[in-house]
């Protein structure tokens, strides 16, 4: 992602807390829509929500 992206500050306040972590290569798409799984994650990550995987 570029530093001179306008929410380029944000992101990496967001990665540094562990709450993003971007694609399997590492990559952000910022401007990219997420999906509602990649939702989902951001908010248990972010509210540090317990829970157990479905089997």
């Amino acid at each position: 992602m570029a530093k001179d992206h306008p929410d380029y500050d944000y992101i990496k306040a967001a990665v540094n807390e562990g709450i993003f972590k971007g694609d399997d290569s590492g990559k952000f798409g910022p401007d990219k829509p997420l999906t509602r799984a990649q939702m989902a994650k951001v908010l248990v990550e972010a509210f540090h929500v317990n829970y157990s995987p479905l089997s």
